[in-house]
């Protein structure tokens, strides 16, 4: 397959029926999340995740069409950050 800036691979969720396309970042295949699934791992609300965009906490978000999403890295990277101002 053709590298390509953007690249799609389907993906499929614990329900078959429920196909849908996962996007990812350049050629290192790095994975952008929906807020829903930031929110998830976060354990915040969809709302909570966008407060802590407005107070710079978490980086903006892309804007794809109608779409928003997270870089999986940045999510990491705020992670981290939380990691190291704990210890």
């Amino acid at each position: 397959m053709q590298e390509r800036s953007r690249a799609y691979e389907w993906t499929m969720k614990d329900n078959p029926s429920q196909e849908r396309k996962r996007a990812y970042v350049g050629s290192s295949k790095e994975q952008l999340l929906t807020l829903d699934e930031v929110a998830n791992r976060l354990c915040l609300s969809k709302r909570g995740v966008y407060r802590l965009i407005a107070r710079g906490e978490l980086a903006k978000p892309l804007k794809i069409g109608g779409a928003t999403r997270l870089c999986e890295s940045d999510l990491e990277l705020f992670l981290e950050t939380l990691k190291s101002a704990r210890a």
